[in-house]
């Protein structure tokens, strides 16, 4: 019988966990607050007092990720019990890239506060400051299911959320005769975690909920999830999205008018030179291609467009959404264009 179902077709329901594991290291209790909330108000509040202070009365302009939401007035209470005002943005929030800054100075904002993530990798300018919240998660691990790997030099990444917890992980490996590896916190656009500790590992633990940031990993080596709200291990596929990439550099080949889908937000702007170098090696190839602008990228904005493929310049994990046409990624596609002429 297999250890590991692969996280693309375990579609069993979630179970609870047993009540008693061996081996387990325990989540630390989260003072001040009830079950499955996530938001530690005392660590919060502890957090505004070294990053805002509570000496000048500040408008706070807070974005949250959407499963903040039923905590709303838990945030705004915090905030301005330093005597803060403090204003929520209901936009969505798809990670540090997706900065609200031009909104929060129209509402004569003097800070952003952003909650769930830390600064981006890649720097932008913002007109005014930011302040980042990771929103620290303890997380419970069991050590009988992570004990089912079974290579010993084993990369450890997570989530911001959780990479706090990352040396505990660790020493619970260690008790269980593995070698551990820290690489550190991931994001789905950003796994050099990973690659910068790759060849000290047989393979990858990933700590978190769902196979979002999983699936992202760019590795021959076996990725294993341990998905903390369902407490299982699984083994995570990628042959299957290189075989979809593939199939659709053909229809690629095939299309005659392409979309350049681009972002306005600051994060995921592209690099410069890019839009352009892409855009005329398709030219070259007798496709016709525009340039569309979106702050959000969804299939029901393009709808009514008359086009044949679409690429990518905004998220790369936009490319795994659904979309009526097919869609590659902007650098998947720079990297092989010149094999279309043949």
């Amino acid at each position: 019988m297999e250890k590991f179902r692969d996280c693309y077709h375990n579609q069993r329901p979630a179970t609870p966990a047993p009540r008693n594991y061996h081996n387990r290291l325990p989540a630390t209790p989260n003072p001040g607050c009830c079950h499955n909330r996530l938001l530690d108000k005392k660590r919060f509040v502890e957090f505004l007092k070294k990053t805002i202070g509570n000496r000048e009365r500040k408008r706070v302009f807070v974005q949250i990720p959407e499963g903040l939401k039923p905590e709303l007035f838990e945030i705004v209470d915090a905030v301005e019990s330093l005597g803060h005002e403090c204003v929520i943005s209901l936009e969505p929030c798809y990670g540090a890239c997706d900065v609200r800054d031009y909104e929060a100075s129209l509402l004569n904002s003097d800070v952003v506060l952003h909650i769930g993530h830390k600064k981006f990798y890649r720097d932008f300018p913002t007109s005014i400051p930011v302040i980042y919240y990771p929103l620290p998660i303890d997380v419970e691990i069991d050590g009988n299911e992570i004990g089912k790997i079974k290579e010993s030099k084993i990369g450890l990444l997570t989530t911001v959320q959780h990479e706090h917890q990352l040396k505990e992980i660790a020493e619970l490996l260690k008790s269980l005769g593995k070698e551990p590896v820290i690489g550190g916190s991931i994001l789905g656009c950003d796994t050099r975690a990973a690659k910068k500790i790759e060849n000290l590992v047989d393979c990858f633990l990933f700590i978190g909920s769902g196979r979002f940031h999983a699936t992202g990993i760019e590795t021959e080596k076996p990725v294993y999830l341990y998905d903390v709200e369902r407490r299982k291990i699984c083994a995570v596929e990628r042959e299957r999205k290189e075989r979809i990439n593939l199939a659709r550099m053909e229809m690629l080949r095939d299309s005659k008018i392409v979309l350049f889908l681009i972002s306005t937000k600051k994060g995921q702007l592209p690099q410069p030179g890019t839009v352009q170098q892409l855009k005329e090696k398709l030219e070259q190839l007798g496709k016709k291609v525009y340039l569309v602008a979106l702050d959000e990228v969804k299939n029901d904005k393009l709808l009514g467009i008359k086009a044949d493929f679409l690429v990518n310049f905004a998220c790369p994990r936009l490319s795994e959404d659904k979309f009526d046409l097919p869609v590659l990624n902007a650098r998947y596609v720079l990297e092989r264009v010149e094999k279309l002429k043949t």
